[in-house]
This record gives C-alpha cells, structure tokens and sequence, in this order.
C-alpha cells in the first residue's frame, strides 16, 4: 500500500514542481450542498437546496389526531375510583377504560375523544367531567442521537423546530480530548433524515452562524443525527518538536495546531509551510508564510477536520518529495490507517 500511494504522489510531483505562497479562502457558511451521493439518496439531485429549504420552511405539523400505540392518563373528576394512568389505545383503536370497557377513539383529536367518553360516561354517572391527558404520542416523535446531553425519543406534540429539538436533547456534549475542554458535536457533518430522505439542513451555518432558513420544523417520525467531533484530527509533521496528530476543534488555526506541536524547531522554513487538504488524487495544496501570521502581518488560517501541515526544514520544492519524507510518520501516528482517511473529501462520493 505505502509504495502504491508513493507511486500515486510522484505522478503528482510534475504538476507541482514549485510551490508559490498560496492561501486558502475564507471558508463559506452559506448552504452546505448536498454531495452527488446524497443528492440521490435524496432523490432530489435537480433541486436547488434553498428551494428546498423554503418549501420545508412551509411544512406543518400534522393535524394531532390519536392513533393506536397513544397513552393516556384518565380520570374522572369526583370520581377517584376511575382513575386509570398509561391506557394505551390499542391496534384497533380502541381504549379500554373502567365501566365503559371498549372505546373507539383512534382518528380523533383529544377533544372529540373526551367529548365521546363523556357522552358514554352520561349513561351511568350524572354530568360526568372526564379528563383524557396525553401521556405519549408513540406515532408522533421525533428521534435525535449523537452527540448531544440527552439523545433519544421525543414526543411531537407541538411546533418544534430544529433548534428545539436541540435545545430538550440538552444542547451538545462537551468532553475533555487531551486536558483540552471541547465541544464533542460535530457539526458540519450532522443531518436530518425525514422518510429516508437527507434533507439539506446545514447545523453549523444554523448553530455557527445563525442562518435561520436552515431552522425548519420538524414532523413525525425525523430523525437528527450529530455525529462526534472526538475521532476527527489535523496532522502537524516536519520541523516541529512533536510530529503528531491533534483533536480537531471548530474554529482551529494552523498558528495553533503548530502550537500543539510545541512549536517549530529553529531550522524550520517559517515563510513555506504547507497545508494540505482534500482527497489524495486530488490534493488541495497551499503554502502559507507563517512568519507573517506570527507577525500579525497576515491573517491566520482557519483549518478543516483531516487537515495536514507539513514544516519544512528548507525551501519547499515539490509535494511529492515532502509526503516521501512525511509519510512513514503520517502512517505511524495513524497506526496503519489508509492515507484516504486524511485527504478524504466528504463532498464526493
């Protein structure tokens, strides 16, 4: 495998012989693109996404009407004997309550239900007050795991949108990753899931930034997925005092993850240092003047999940030449792992 991708990267070396000071852009927070992939899973590779989002944006919640699985607290007022806590309306819809046995109810929203009841109840008791209260709605939930306080099942009783599902999970998970306190939610890989369908729902431009179209309300049966921050890294190799690999946290700069290296050597080349990003047949490549940075006469860079830096001890003269020298560390902090994993571009299938 190394000598394969070795081969792999010599073929590249011709298209970058010379490596002129190069930044990346500023990153964009403006709606996230549904990959290829998704976008058929999707079923809706020909749709604009912010289309998408304003016709999500005009969803409603479902009329609330019961349905067979649904738990109901019951009593009548001044008559504690028939009381009765978590009755379950069954497969056929019926409720089964004290003295009147059997009643339809399912297709019914929880005011015809009790005025029902009432009217059974009048044949026996003299101006009965029934009190039918929800208990769980077991067709009208919604689901959200990962990495948020409280994941599981919620009842979808009311409008709720994407933030307050957020908000009952209890917000996101905070760890400690290396003595460092952080934010274990991952969030530009996060999504939303309604009748196997990924819909373009951006969380981070929605948490980060604010975008509210991205805020949509939720209906039965979505599911929210917030996968973990933990297992992402950036890579700092070549003249610094710990080649290593380091927990990526949103919002990282490349001033600081050579930081976390503790520093460059003295020997290091400060004026090239290469960022590399994207997938290995198609590397990103980008030469930043860190002495700049550090000298507040450029701004910092911000850096991506499975970003690698490479520190030079001399004058960059091709990408091929470095990942040579580079990649038998780069496999020894990844323990063996496939160099896809770190030039991965999770934009393309």
């Amino acid at each position: 495998m190394k000598n394969a991708l070795l081969c792999v990267l010599l073929l590249l070396s011709g298209c970058y012989a010379q490596l002129p000071e190069r930044r990346p852009a500023e990153p964009d927070h403006s709606l996230r693109k549904l990959s290829p992939r998704d976008a058929l899973r999707a079923g809706s590779a020909t749709l604009n996404p912010d289309l998408q989002l304003l016709d999500l944006m005009a969803v409603q919640l479902p009329p609330d009407l019961i349905q067979p699985g649904d738990a109901f607290n019951f009593s009548v007022f001044g008559e504690p004997e028939f009381e009765l806590k978590g009755a379950v309306v069954s497969p056929d819809g019926n409720l089964s309550l004290p003295l009147l046995g059997e009643i339809p109810i399912a297709g019914l929203n929880v005011t015809l239900a009790r005025e029902k009841i009432r009217k059974a109840l009048a044949v026996y008791l003299r101006n009965p007050q029934p009190i039918l209260s929800p208990y769980a709605f077991s067709g009208r939930s919604f689901t959200i795991v990962g990495k948020v306080n409280r994941p599981g099942n919620y009842a979808l009783t009311s409008p709720l949108r994407v933030l307050d599902a957020i908000g009952l999970a209890g917000g996101f998970s905070v760890g400690i990753i290396k003595n460092d306190s952080t934010e274990l939610a991952d969030l530009r890989n996060a999504y939303l899931v309604r009748q196997q369908t990924v819909l373009p729902v951006d969380f981070e431009a929605l948490v980060r930034y604010g975008k509210l179209n991205h805020n949509i309300p939720l209906l039965p049966g979505d599911y929210l997925y917030i996968p973990s921050v933990a297992m992402q890294e950036v890579y700092v190799l070549g003249d610094v005092f710990e080649q290593n690999s380091f927990p990526f946290r949103e919002g990282m700069s490349l001033s600081q993850a050579v930081a976390y290296a503790k520093g460059p050597k003295d020997t290091a080349n400060l004026d090239q240092v290469l960022l590399t990003r994207g997938r290995l047949s198609q590397p990103e490549l980008y030469v930043i003047n860190l002495n700049q940075i550090i000298k507040a006469q450029a701004p910092d860079v911000v850096l991506q999940a499975g970003d690698m830096i490479y520190v030079s001890a001399g004058p960059l003269k091709s990408f091929a030449q470095i990942m040579e020298v580079a990649l038998p560390t780069l496999q020894g902090i990844q323990g063996g792992a496939l160099l896809y994993e770190i030039f991965r571009n999770k934009g393309t299938p």
